[in-house]
């Protein structure tokens, strides 16, 4: 038993000189793969017939990404109990018919040990670009997006290349989080009001409500941060707030989506006010049960019409992330999901970082009416989710002022420090 001891104990030394030596290759090479990955999918959202290509171009990233953390990376005791978890999401998704969930949480064990930050930074140039060119191929017409009318005729929606009309003005909500999350009290001005500039003629151009009203708010809170980020105090209320946001929101979508009927005067209000979703989500939890694995779904929807990819037939899609999960994935994933959720935000926020649980206080709004959630391509941020047991903390940064530091912003290192009543170290985490 000692010497197998022995030998362990040298594997994974070994392990981890090998982990360190070769690390910025390492990291290249997952930002290569997970960027091309998450181009393929905004790519595969457009009219462009190459959805086999695509597919098989993630395929190859995703197969890179576990090469790439073969021979590079290291594992912990820690470790092995994300992936117990990853291995029952594995289990409801094969269950389930589809594979996508599982691939994002194992792309997100693979950059636990990987510089969050400038992940983020690459995927947020590539996802720049990638839409910059779909939204001007569609414009210009390159790209087929036809108008659709909707009952009132003055209503008018361009998709800007991409299937949905939403599409656009989704991938720049995400794109003005990450900023966010990037820049923080350096955001520039200029980017500030370009942005503003680009969100307005999305909506103008989509008349995409939800994701505009929103990438305003976001606006408008990196702008206030910006000029009064630095008297921001510790608030317990907000930290509740952010650490439950995401929980609260699915009890929310479940008691507005299933628990007023579409045929009550209330329904009907509602139903208006969420274009339709309400009575697309209780047709499809009519024809599908609850289950803990979930279930094998036909989705109907216009487009999947269209194409004859399913007969024609009443729109049943769920566009609320937590109940499309929970009927899609079914109990264990969302449950699984919701942890990992609370315990990410909870980690960043009691370190201080506010801007981290404003961030998914937004996503967690979003995703009420919109299934993107969970969709790396939308929401990167799901690559922190490796974080969650890792002692790395260098993914956030403390938003708050101490009052004795002169008004500077505290270091974690710092605040632990003054807790401890030591005298603080100047390091920067």
């Amino acid at each position: 038993m000692n010497v197998l001891s022995q030998k362990v104990t040298w594997a994974l030394r070994w392990r981890t000189e090998i982990a360190d030596r070769y690390f910025s290759l390492h990291q290249g090479l997952f930002i290569i793969f997970i960027c091309i990955w998450i181009a393929s999918i905004m790519v595969d959202a457009t009219y462009l017939e190459v959805d086999g290509l695509t597919r098989i171009v993630r395929r190859l990233c995703q197969a890179g990404l576990f090469v790439n953390e073969l021979v590079y990376g290291r594992v912990t005791k820690r470790d092995l109990v994300f992936l117990s978890g990853v291995s029952l999401v594995v289990v409801a998704c094969v269950f389930a018919g589809e594979n996508y969930l599982w691939t994002v949480l194992l792309a997100a064990f693979f950059m636990r040990n990987l510089n969050a930050k400038e992940v983020l930074t690459w995927i947020f140039i590539v996802q720049l670009i990638v839409l910059l060119t779909i939204v001007l191929l569609g414009v210009v017409g390159v790209m087929p997006t036809p108008p659709w009318v909707s009952e009132n005729p003055d209503r008018i929606r361009h998709a800007l290349g991409f299937e949905w009309y939403t599409y656009a003005s989704h991938f720049l909500l995400s794109l003005i989080l990450v900023y966010f999350y990037l820049k923080r009290e350096k955001a520039s001005w200029f980017v500030i009001v370009v942005l503003l500039a680009f969100n307005v003629v999305v909506f103008l151009l989509s008349d995409s409500r939800n994701s505009f009203a929103l990438s305003l708010l976001v606006l408008g809170a990196m702008a206030a941060y910006k000029r009064w980020g630095s008297k921001l105090r510790r608030n317990k209320v907000f930290e509740l707030a952010f650490i439950a946001s995401v929980p609260i929101c699915a009890v929310l979508s479940a008691i507005v989506f299933l628990g007023v009927p579409v045929d009550s005067d209330l329904g009907h209000q509602l139903n208006r006010v969420f274009s339709n979703r309400l009575a697309q989500t209780q047709l499809a939890f009519s024809q599908y049960d609850v289950s803990i694995f979930g279930n094998r779904i036909e989705w109907v929807t216009p487009i999947a019409v269209m194409s004859g990819k399913v007969a024609s037939g009443a729109n049943n899609y769920v566009d609320c992330s937590y109940l499309n999960i929970l009927i899609r994935n079914g109990v264990l994933v969302s449950a699984v999901f919701l942890v990992l959720f609370v315990a990410l935000v909870r980690k960043a926020v009691t370190g201080g970082d506010y801007v981290f649980g404003f961030i998914f206080l937004v996503f967690a709004i979003h995703s009420i009416v919109d299934p993107q959630l969970c969709m790396i391509a939308y929401c990167s941020f799901l690559l922190l989710f490796g974080k969650v047991l890792s002692s790395d903390d260098s993914w956030f940064v403390s938003s708050l002022t101490d009052a004795g530091l002169a008004g500077r912003k505290v270091t974690i290192t710092e605040r632990n420090a003054s807790v401890r009543q030591i005298k603080p170290s100047k390091r920067s985490v």
